[in-house]
């Protein structure tokens, strides 16, 4: 039982082990933690700081990457284990030596020991045990390799190598049988006519690159031992110009087919002309791929278009071709199918411009922005000097022209692109016209001839176009049956126009159209019917503008598969954009990274439209959205968020509600605060402002208005003392029955008693009649009433104040009927008399004492008082 279980337990460990196997997931442990083990036997230690090979490599090994390192040294048995081992690099590390057993019993395929320090003298056999599998070797970058090291190797194909081989290129190369590709690297120096003369016992090499070799010279017949050469490589060698190379090239077999002369420029940048010498050289060769580029190249003489008839592939970028005219001779190669002629120098030419060029404050009504209706082809115009308003291009494509690159290659720098007459039966797929400073495209583009109807792409990106006219291709649509599938114009300026278009007129002519690409234009704003013709549109990029809403019209695009919005202004996309959006082809995509996109309450219905994976949104684990708390989320863990803002939005409403009634509730007894603080001051403030006002009378002025009292007396009962001994006594008579029947009665007295101590008064006019609540209330009516009729009653109201009458409620009653009837009569009736200093004091009477004037009984003579008193009447 035991036993069964024990034999079922390690063949499950085998079965793991085999499938890791198979996997390539399995290896030595510590290997495999310092590089990355990857299937398919691959063992990646790119960047890995190792200095030496890593030990017990995994025997299943067939690719091992051990470039850019530090290792200096390499063990005899380094690699004893890897008998799969196919592949292996060890290209920029600091290895001085190795080892003659290094590749002992092993079937190596390819190796790779180019930039160290190695050197390999002629006794070294480390190659020896590959002759038969040895198919790749780049040995280039190295300190001392003898030639003698590559001998017999009989498989190998490609050799990369340096040009100062120990001994040179002796006799050991003529074993290399099989050697096609030679990559000869720096320094080469002078190359003689011997220089590669074993080469001729080497019928299969065709293949010949001295890149970047520290070229000098080379003597005519340098190449004449490559009989069979098919593609010949001479770029990049410093201070060896364009033009040394025409007399060498005469003797190179006629069997070349690719051909690359790139940046061959001396120390003297001097202009190059491809002249008869080049022409000569090459007329027996039926050469197919051709690069001239970054060579300073100024003109072409004629003769190109005779010797190149089967050039197919041409590059002339990156030079200085002063006229067009260059162009024409290349663009009528009957086999060419592509051609790139962009980035011609303009600094050596002043832009000749007149006012009519500037378009930056052009009116977007179209009336400015319309092509040309009638245009004459002159075929030397690019020879004359005719003025830039005239300029019409006429060109004759080859029938099996492809694509036409013309990117920053128009040495006059327009500011428009001129009208343009494409002629031939051709197959013209592609014009690409990049970054040559156009502010307007009016055209016309007349594509005279298409041979049929393939879709056309036409790139505009990168110029400054603040102006596309929506004629200029009117008639090679409509009479010649020109398609247009794909229109660029990324990194413009048709913001202005786009939102000025209100009517989709820029696009209107295009109903064909798959691919539009708006992108970084600085649009604002897109109208309902800016893509209005655009049935058939595929792909629609909007990225990198300025838009914060999708106003336009998209249900009409039933074949749309991808609509790219990154890098606007979007907060969200409104219900019925959703709607629309999902409605769509099913395999339908679109983008929104880069928005400022919004998780609120206010967005939540976009959120949960995200969220039903109606339609694909790609990047959503880089796509983020702001939440309520400043927090980014993105798009593709939106569960919780929506969830918590369920439960929120649900409560908003009453939260809301209850937020503005307590906040209704905090205003209006912040007001009732405010007040009754400044309750005094707001009357007066009322009382000031009343439209008609009138000033307060004395009571000189006053006499002929009837007042039953001259004034109401207002004090606590423990100041009744004063009131009678003081105030009365010495503002009424002293018999106050008397004097109090005859005022009653409408007589007068004549007789007033005078005291020895006392003023007197001279007559009866100078008498005082007070009110006081101990002696003048009505009986039997209530309190608040007598008080209300007796200070309606009199002339002026005395307040008695001291610390008792501040706490007196009564008291503070009859002074807010006072204050009330002064408001009343307009004027202040309240006269505050002080018996004594008072600690704290009311509102209203701190209002009054900071306005009017009062009396301080013990402060001055009561003589002094009384007559202050007396000065009332």
């Amino acid at each position: 039982m035991h036993r069964g279980k024990f034999f079922f337990f390690c063949s499950m460990i085998f079965s793991i082990k085999v499938v890791q196997t198979e996997l390539g997931c399995y290896g030595n442990d510590d290997v495999c933690r310092i590089c990355s083990c990857r299937s398919r036997g691959e063992v990646n230690c790119l960047r890995a700081n190792l200095d030496s090979i890593p030990e017990n490599l995994p025997w299943w090994l067939r690719v091992l990457n051990l470039k850019r390192n530090n290792i200096t040294i390499v063990h005899e048995n380094a690699l004893r284990n890897c008998s799969l081992l196919k592949w292996i690099t060890l290209t920029n590390n600091r290895i001085q030596h190795l080892p003659d057993t290094l590749f002992l019993n092993l079937s190596v395929s390819s190796i790779a020991i180019n930039s160290n320090r190695i050197t390999l003298s002629d006794q070294s056999k480390i190659f020896s045990p590959l002759s038969q599998t040895l198919r790749t070797l780049l040995i280039s970058g190295n300190s001392n390799i003898s030639h003698k090291v590559f001998q017999n190797l009989k498989a190998l194909q490609f050799l990369q190598i340096d040009g100062n081989l120990s001994g040179g290129f002796g006799q050991s190369f003529s074993t290399l049988t099989n050697l096609s590709i030679l990559k000869i690297t720096k320094p080469l120096g002078i190359v003689t006519e011997k220089t590669f003369k074993i080469f001729e016992r080497l019928p299969k090499l065709h293949n010949l690159s001295v890149r970047a070799a520290d070229i000098k010279h080379i003597e005519p017949k340098a190449f004449v031992h490559f009989k069979n050469l098919r593609y010949l490589d001479l770029s990049r060698n410093k201070n060896f110009s364009l033009i040394k190379t025409f007399e060498p090239l005469n003797h190179v077999s006629n069997s070349l087919k690719s051909l690359r002369l790139s940046y061959l420029i001396d120390d003297t940048f001097t202009p190059v002309t491809l002249n008869k010498t080049f022409f000569d050289a090459m007329k027996n060769k039926k050469l197919q791929k051709l690069w001239l580029n970054k060579n300073e190249i100024l003109y072409v003489e004629n003769g190109f278009l005779e010797t190149f008839k089967s050039l197919t592939y041409l590059d002339v970028t990156y030079n200085r071709l002063e006229k067009v005219k260059g162009l024409t001779g290349m663009i009528n190669l009957v086999n060419l199918t592509w051609l790139n002629a962009s980035y011609q120098s303009k600094r050596y030419y002043e832009r000749e411009a007149s006012e009519e060029e500037n378009f930056n404050s052009m009116n977007h009504n179209f009336e400015h922005c319309r092509a040309k209706k009638q245009i004459e082809c002159d075929f030397n115009v690019f020879i004359g000097n005719k003025p830039i308003g005239d300029l019409v291009w006429c060109l004759i494509v080859p029938r099996s022209l492809k694509v036409l690159t013309l990117t920053n290659s128009v040495n006059e720098n327009f500011d428009w692109l001129p009208a343009m007459l494409i002629l031939g039966k051709f197959t013209l797929e592609e014009f690409i016209y990049q970054d040559n400073g156009m502010r307007s495209v009016k055209g016309p583009l007349i594509i005279n001839s298409p041979r049929n109807a393939r879709p056309f792409k036409l790139d505009l990106s990168r110029n400054f176009i603040n102006c596309l006219a929506p004629d200029f291709l009117n008639f090679s649509i409509s009479q010649r049956g020109f398609v247009l599938g794909e229109l660029n114009v990324e990194k413009n300026e048709l913001g202005e126009q786009m939102q000025s278009d209100m009517f989709g007129l820029t696009f209107q002519c295009y109903s064909n159209l798959t691919i539009l690409n708006l992108s970084n234009n600085k649009i604002k704003k897109l109208h309902k019917l800016s893509f209005k013709n655009l049935r058939q549109l595929r792909i629609l990029n909007l990225a990198e503008n300025s838009l914060q809403t999708i106003e336009f019209e998209i249900s009409h695009m039933k074949y749309l598969q991808y609509l790219d919005l990154s890098r606007n202004l979007l907060v969200s996309l409104a219900d019925d954009t959703c709607y629309v959006l999902s409605g769509l082809s099913s395999n339908f995509s679109t983008s929104l990274y880069g928005n400022p996109l919004q998780c609120n309450c206010e967005t939540i219905k976009f959120m949960k439209w995200v969220q039903s994976k109606k339609v694909t949104i790609n990047n959503k684990n880089h796509t983020n959205c702001q939440n309520r708390s400043s927090k980014f989320i993105t798009l593709s863990n939106l569960d919780s968020a929506v969830n918590e803002l369920r439960f929120f939005c649900n409560l908003k409403l009453p939260l809301i509600i209850g937020g503005s009634l307590v906040g209704l509730l905090i205003i209006c007894s912040f007001l009732g605060f405010v007040l009754y603080k400044y309750r005094w001051d707001i009357r007066y403030f009322l009382m000031s402002m009343q439209k008609s006002k009138r000033r307060c009378t004395s009571f000189l002025e006053s006499r002929n208005r009837y007042y039953k009292y001259d004034a109401f007396v207002c004090y606590e009962k423990s100041d009744r003392r004063w009131v009678v001994t003081e105030l009365l006594y010495n503002l009424e008579t002293p018999d106050l029955a008397l004097g109090r029947q005859s005022i009653l009665n409408g007589g007068a007295v004549n007789d007033c008693y005078v005291d020895d101590d006392k003023n007197q008064f001279e007559n009866a006019d100078d008498r005082f009649l007070l009110c006081i609540h101990d002696r003048d209330f009505e009986l039997g009516l209530g309190i608040k009433h007598n008080i209300s009729m007796a200070i309606h009653a009199s002339r002026k109201t005395l307040l008695v104040l001291t610390n008792n009458f501040l706490k007196s409620k009564w008291c503070r009653h009859e002074l807010e009927m006072a204050s009330l009837e002064s408001l009343d009569r307009e004027c202040n009736l309240v006269v505050p008399v002080f018996l004594e200093p008072v600690e704290e004091t009311w509102d209203s009477l701190s209002w009054l004492t900071k306005r009017y004037t009062y009396l301080e009984w013990f402060a001055y003579d009561k003589l002094v008082v009384i007559k202050h008193f007396r000065a009332l009447n």
